[in-house]
């Protein structure tokens, strides 16, 4: 018997890739999709959406594309680490009638054409792009470049920017600062709380077909939340092992003892309690106009609410940044841990005074500097098979976080780090890696 017929369920409620159904309104989700799709069909900015991984981006940004009217043409972005080549042939086999019919013109002309062609018809081009943080700086100048109006026409192509807060980071490169200067939106994916955790947990599962007494006893749902830190993608992975879990032992309810099974053995961050109103209190611009919306909401992050109820007059709009509540942990990091991170971080410190700025590195993994069991879990999983001379560990406080980074190799040439980073990537595991010059690292 599945976990499905033990239950009574329909379908699986946990899956990443699920249908629109089983999107999640709580959380400001719906409020945020509301607004993007607001923006996208009636500002002429570019919109960042920022989250920490495993918050629910892709799902919003899937959502996103298939809510936007007819009349806005599509193109979703799945693998930023297309060269500006690719992505140029994969925006335009995405706009009917394919714009590279004409071979005379370069490609880029060629689709600042038919963008021009979609434009005249009264029509919209989005492209959404998904893992942002992780596209080239290349690619990312390539595709604002089209975004840019010419003087006194219209914008050709709007932009919605899905990344992890790395983004920000690399909007700042002197290359591109002045894609970061046209973004008139940032939203900003939060984790759930421990209410909206429980609530989530039903939602999902009363679209799977669950009916009768919760499956998740109050005490599991604490446990769900500190152990994920209401992050959408691990409350996903621990439900459902805990309901498989709980089928193989005949159970009609899910206790922490079913959970604790599946949790690692190590401590877990807890979220203070924030300020939401200071989180989403950014201004009312889009219930205002379009006008006010540029003026107040520009390089501020946007009032989901505010936006999606657009209709309601307002004579006031209040503004207040995104902030992130500090985090603390139940248990301190064994020293053990401590010594070993240290020891690597000195290293590379070493290494990066010696190694010559022409030289590449792959890089594997970007965090914050507090998540050590995660770059522990990293170091003895993920790379355990590399060579271990080759694998570094380097602290960044670039963007006012201190923050911590794995890399991989020392390549004289980009093409040398290109075919590395190939034959890594024939592991799925691997698709997030990408190339850095370690010029960026000092």
């Amino acid at each position: 018997m599945t976990y499905l017929d033990h239950f009574g369920l329909r379908e699986p409620p946990f899956l990443a890739e699920t249908a629109p159904a089983f999107f999640f309104p709580g959380g400001k989700r719906a409020a945020t999709l509301e607004a993007l799709i607001y923006a996208v069909t009636h500002d002429e900015g570019i919109v960042k959406v920022s989250g920490t991984q495993g918050s629910g981006k892709t799902c919003l940004c899937r959502m996103l594309a298939g809510r936007l009217p007819a009349s806005v043409h599509t193109v979703y972005l799945t693998n930023p680490l297309q060269t500006p080549e690719e992505t140029l042939l994969i925006t335009a086999e995405n706009l009917p009638p394919s714009s590279l019919a004409d071979g005379k013109k370069p490609p880029f002309e060629r689709l600042r054409e038919r963008l021009n062609d979609i434009r005249a018809t009264g029509q919209r081009t989005v492209v959404l792009i998904d893992d942002a943080h992780i596209m080239p700086i290349e690619t990312l100048g390539m595709i604002g470049r089209l975004a840019i109006p010419e003087t006194g026409q219209e914008r050709l192509l709007h932009i919605v920017l899905f990344g992890q807060s790395e983004l920000d980071i690399r909007l700042r490169n002197p290359e591109i600062r002045w894609l970061r200067e046209r973004i008139t939106h940032n939203f900003a994916l939060d984790p759930l709380s421990r209410q909206e955790v429980e609530a989530y947990l039903t939602f999902r599962l009363r679209t799977a077909g669950h009916r009768g007494q919760a499956l998740f006893s109050p005490a599991a749902i604490d446990h769900i939340y500190l152990a994920t830190e209401g992050l959408i993608g691990s409350i996903n992975e621990l439900a459902d092992k805990a309901m498989h879990r709980a089928c193989t032992e005949h159970l009609a309810q899910i206790d922490p003892q079913q959970i604790e099974t599946t949790v690692p053995a190590k401590p877990h961050p807890v979220r203070t309690k924030r300020n939401n109103a200071a989180i989403l209190a950014t201004t009312g611009a889009l219930i205002v106009g379009l006008g006010a919306a540029l003026a107040l909401s520009r390089n501020t992050p946007t009032t989901p609410e505010a936006a999606s109820a657009r209709a309601a007059p307002a004579s006031t709009s209040a503004a207040a940044s995104t902030t992130e509540a500090p985090f603390f942990s139940l248990t301190s990091t064994s020293t053990a841990t401590t010594n070993r991170l240290e020891t690597l971080i000195t290293d590379t410190e070493r290494w990066l005074r010696e190694v010559p700025d022409s030289h590449f590195v792959i890089q594997m993994l970007r965090t914050d500097a507090s998540e050590t069991d995660r770059i522990e879990d990293f170091l003895d999983n993920e790379v355990a098979n590399l060579d271990a001379t080759q694998i570094r560990v380097y602290r960044s406080r670039l963007s006012g976080q201190d923050r911590l980074g794995i890399i991989y190799g020392d390549f004289p040439t980009k093409s040398a780090a290109q075919k590395e980073l190939k034959r890594l990537n024939q592991d799925k595991s691997a698709s997030q890696y990408y190339i850095r010059s370690t010029s960026k690292l000092k």
